[in-house]
C-alpha cells in the first residue's frame, strides 16, 4: 500500500496499523509522514526505514511484514545537495532466501520538481542491482498516462518520456485519480501519486479515498516469488509497453 499520510499522527498510525491487518498488507509506503525521527519498530509486526527532512514536513517511510521469508537490506540514499530541496527519498533491497527479489524505492517530490537530475539520480541507484524495482511516491506532476484530471505540465511530460526510454510501466489507471481534494467549494481531482515498475508486473492497483488526507491510499498486488507473474489489465497504455511486454512477462517479482 503506497499512501501521502500528510502527517503519521498516533490516530492515523492507528488506522495504518488497521489497515495493515484488515487487508493483509505485506509492503507499506509513506510520504510525507512528518516525524521528528523513525524507528526499526514504529509499525508494530513490521520493519520500518525512513528518512526524515529535518525540518517541519516530508519525510518518507518503507515498512516491511516481519517474516522469516524477508530478508531486508535498507540502503543508505545520500541525496546530492543539489537535489535535497526537491528530492526525499527512502530505498531497501528484500531478499527471499539468498536471492534479491525486489528493490523498493519510496519518493517524494515537495515542489514537483522532477528533474532530469533527480531522475538519473534515482536509475543509477536502481541499474546498481538487476532485481525489478519498485518506484513509487508522490512525484507532484501531471501527464496523462496517470492523469486524466490536471492539466499536464512539463514535468510530467518528461517522467513519462524518461519512464518509457527506460522501461518503466505506469500501473496507475488515469480514470481514477490518487488526490481528491476542495478549492473554493468545488472539487478537485487529480493524480500525482504514481506507481511505476520495472521487470515485474503489477496488478488490481485501486486508489481508495480516506477522510484522514486528501490523498487516496493506493492498493496493488505483485506477484510472490515462484508464482507466474499476472498479465496486466487491458488499457489504452497498451499501445506504449506492447514493445516490452513480452521481455517484462520474463521477469516474475516478489513482494
Amino acid at each position: 500500500m503506497q499512501w501521502n499520510c500528510n502527517g503519521l499522527t498516533l490516530s492515523k498510525q492507528a488506522i495504518v496499523q488497521q489497515a495493515l491487518l484488515q487487508d493483509n498488507i505485506d509492503v507499506l509506503l509513506l510520504q510525507e509522514v512528518k516525524l521528528p525521527e523513525i524507528t526499526q519498530r514504529l509499525i508494530p509486526g513490521y520493519a520500518t526505514y525512513g528518512s526524515v527532512r529535518g525540518r517541519r514536513g516530508g519525510g518518507t517511510l518503507i515498512a516491511v511484514r516481519s517474516d522469516p521469508l524477508f530478508k531486508l537490506l535498507p540502503v543508505a540514499v545520500a541525496v546530492p545537495s543539489i537535489l535535497t530541496t526537491a528530492l526525499e527519498m527512502t530505498e531497501l533491497r528484500l531478499f527471499v532466501g539468498p536471492h534479491e527479489q525486489l528493490r523498493i524505492t519510496n519518493v517524494y517530490f515537495p515542489t514537483g520538481e522532477v528533474s532530469e537530475a533527480a531522475l538519473a539520480f534515482i536509475l543509477t541507484r536502481a541499474n546498481s542491482t538487476p532485481s525489478p524495482h519498485l518506484l513509487c511516491g508522490d512525484f507532484n506532476c501531471h501527464a496523462q498516462d496517470w492523469d486524466n484530471y490536471a492539466e499536464p505540465d512539463a514535468t510530467g511530460t518528461n517522467l513519462c518520456e524518461w519512464a518509457v526510454l527506460n522501461r518503466y510501466n505506469v500501473c496507475n489507471d488515469p480514470d481514477l485519480p490518487t488526490r481528491v481534494g476542495h478549492t473554493s467549494g468545488a472539487v478537485v481531482a487529480s493524480s500525482p501519486d504514481i506507481t511505476l515498475a520495472r521487470g515485474c508486473l503489477i496488478t488490481d492497483w485501486q486508489p481508495m479515498q480516506t477522510i484522514e488526507s486528501d490523498h487516496c491510499r493506493i492498493f496493488f498486488h505483485l506477484p510472490i516469488a515462484g508464482l507466474p507473474p499476472l498479465p496486466l489489465p487491458q488499457s489504452h497504455r497498451d499501445r506504449v509497453w506492447q514493445p516490452y511486454r513480452a521481455s517484462l512477462q520474463e521477469s516474475p517479482c516478489s513482494s
